[in-house]
């Protein structure tokens, strides 16, 4: 009732998801579901001297304790996604947008997925969650990233360990990806142009190119 078996189990949450990862993860699905989510009730804010804690931490080092795994990280990125959706924001720096981000950034992914996986991630949680997707997506462009965080790693389970070597095909790759998702979003709502056009110059070439040339053909189309 009103979070309290989660927040109880918050600082065994990420043992508990090492041993049982599907049962978690389905917990996470039902609890961020209905029109007032359990879940939601994690991001309490409880000041005490000098300090700030909340019950959300435990649960997102859980599920990027499972992110690790190539098995089960889609599952666990559309879980990060539903918390997104419920974080109101509070004065804790470790938020479930940073925590996405974090797994799956170009520069330094926190995952032994697959950078296939990782693009398939982003295009489904794209549909499925397009208000966050959206935000999320520039979140991965070069120039929002700079030095990154080390994320939970599991203690129990071989999944992933940092650091993790990214070549530069495997980066641009990615960047790419990101770009591409960012590109169908536009073309789905296009009041999204200005914020897109502003991160030009953090994209790479080819990709620059491709926007100019949209762009210019919708120039095109608006004078005729």
């Amino acid at each position: 009732a009103g979070g309290q078996l989660w927040t109880s189990l918050s600082d065994v949450l990420e043992l508990l998801a090492a041993a049982a990862p599907a049962q978690c993860v389905q917990a996470v699905h039902r609890g961020s579901d209905g029109d007032e989510p359990v879940l939601a009730k994690l991001f309490t804010d409880t000041d005490a001297t000098f300090t700030t804690s909340s019950a959300h931490p435990g649960l997102l080092w859980a599920l990027e304790g499972l992110a690790w795994s190539p098995e089960h990280f889609s599952l666990a990125m559309e879980a990060i996604a539903r918390l997104v959706e419920l974080d109101p924001g509070g004065r804790l720096g470790n938020r479930p947008n940073s925590s996405f981000v974090s797994v799956i950034a170009p520069t330094f992914p926190q995952t032994s997925a697959t950078p296939e996986a990782r693009l398939a991630v982003l295009a489904s949680l794209r549909k499925l969650h397009p208000a966050r997707s959206w935000k999320l997506l520039l979140d991965l462009l070069p120039g929002w990233m700079g030095g990154g965080t080390y994320n939970h790693t599991p203690r129990f389970r071989k999944w992933g360990t940092h650091p993790k070597q990214v070549s530069a095909q495997e980066y641009w790759k990615m960047v790419e990806g990101v770009v591409d998702n960012l590109l169908a979003m536009v073309d789905e709502n296009p009041d999204r142009w200005p914020e897109l056009i502003e991160r030009i110059p953090d994209l790479p070439g080819p990709k620059r190119a491709e926007i100019y040339d949209r762009l210019s053909r919708l120039a095109d189309n608006g004078k005729a």
